[in-house]
């Protein structure tokens, strides 16, 4: 009788023993799962704060960028003039503005005293990629411009190879020149040699204050 019990009590000591460690086990369990959650939650937290930094550079450079010493496309006084940025709406049926054929896309451009031009694309508050064959897709473009005084036109030279060009109207805006387009680029098709679309119309750009 007395070994009976005996083994009976050491019985009860290894049952509260194998409880108290599992006790022990789970709530380790559940503070790494609750780590690895509230780890998760941050790195979204910070990967969606990183994505709107970028949107917002890249929708308006901003003054600092414009305020830079180096000048890697040197402007003549005259062209000077025209620093600023200049915006249209387009309806998405255009090609060139890559969006859903419902709906209208702002298209910017920013011509910057660094000599440097920023193209963007937004629509519904968002801004679309660039994509073309063989590109990287980007929010926007990176290219160089100058202005032309003796066909009084501001030429922008696309990092692609491609040349824009756009008339200065007498209130400083901005006109799409289908004709000097078409005649200083490889069209086929409505299309550049890297796959853009030129646009369909002669879209006039005002200027924002």
């Amino acid at each position: 009788m007395r070994l009976i019990k005996y083994l009976g009590v050491g019985l009860c000591f290894l049952l509260s023993a194998c409880d108290a460690k599992q006790s022990d086990i789970h709530p380790s369990d559940s503070s790494a799962s609750e780590s690895i959650i509230e780890s998760d939650a941050q790195a979204e937290v910070e990967e969606g704060r990183r994505l709107t930094e970028v949107a917002g550079r890249t929708t308006l450079p901003s003054a600092t960028d414009q305020d830079k010493p180096f000048q890697k496309n040197p402007l003549s006084k005259q062209a000077q003039a025209y620093i600023g940025r200049y915006h249209v709406v387009v309806d998405c049926t255009e090609k060139f503005a890559l969006c859903e054929k419902e709906g209208k896309v702002e298209f910017v451009i920013s011509l910057l005293k660094d000599g440097t031009s920023h193209r963007t694309l937004i629509y519904l508050g968002k801004m679309s990629y660039e994509k073309n064959k063989g590109i990287s897709n980007r929010m926007y473009q990176h290219n160089t411009w100058t202005y032309n005084p003796e066909t009084h036109q501001i030429e922008v030279k696309r990092s692609e190879g491609v040349n824009f060009y756009y008339d200065v109207t007498k209130n400083g805006d901005l006109v799409i020149d289908l004709d000097q387009i078409y005649a200083n680029n490889k069209v086929k098709n409505g299309q550049f040699r890297d796959g853009s679309y030129v646009p369909t119309q002669e879209y006039l750009l005002k200027k924002l204050s």
